[in-house]
């Protein structure tokens, strides 16, 4: 067995999934401790796993190879891209209309998850990118890169606030009701308020 790489629960606290370094994905059971699905033919180091807000979907992100969306319900691979762009972060937009995917190549790309299609992507300057999250509302998307933590406008895309720490940042959340910004790594962590 390798390494867990990654853990998301479900909102409504059902489910956890989790990734790891030989390519195991698992959606467990929290009530019964049971593995409850376990997505086939996964290949790789898988980086990264997210569930979408309403609970239906899981995206995984494999290294240097692809990226895909599983419906949970059917157990059914719903979108499934190769991508070859050394994406190590994964994250759905709270309606689920968007992926968003980060890592070593110093861009975010902005996914269609249901076709597959890329919308938009977000340079990065020089920075590999270690963590990605939408705001519950849907109005924002933060990021955390080396040592910068950058918030993007979802209306138009555009770069709104950039926040420097002293060490290299891992990551970064919202706080539910979307009015700051949790980001960590090293030895420290900074609250950061979104207005």
């Amino acid at each position: 067995d390798k390494n867990v790489t990654s853990l998301d629960f479900s909102s409504d606290g059902k489910y956890v999934a989790s990734s790891s370094q030989d390519g195991i994905v698992r959606v467990w059971n929290i009530s019964t401790g049971n593995e409850f699905f376990n997505p086939p033919g996964v290949r790789g180091y898988v980086d990264a796993v997210d569930m979408s807000l309403d609970g239906r979907y899981l995206a995984l992100v494999i290294r240097n190879s692809a990226y895909s969306v599983w419906e949970i319900a059917t157990k059914q691979e719903i979108t499934y891209v190769a991508d070859d762009s050394s994406a190590a972060s994964i994250a759905f937009s709270p309606d689920a209309k968007y992926i968003a995917t980060g890592g070593y190549d110093y861009v975010i790309e902005v996914w269609d998850a249901s076709t597959g299609k890329e919308f938009i992507k977000l340079p990065f300057d020089n920075e590999y990118i270690s963590s990605i999250a939408f705001s519950s509302d849907g109005r924002y998307l933060v990021s955390t890169g080396q040592l910068s933590v950058r918030v993007f406008e979802i209306s138009t895309w555009n770069e709104i606030a950039r926040m420097i720490h002293d060490d290299v940042v891992s990551s970064a959340a919202f706080s539910p009701d979307g009015k700051y910004i949790v980001s960590g790594g090293g030895y420290s962590a900074r609250i950061w308020e979104v207005s």
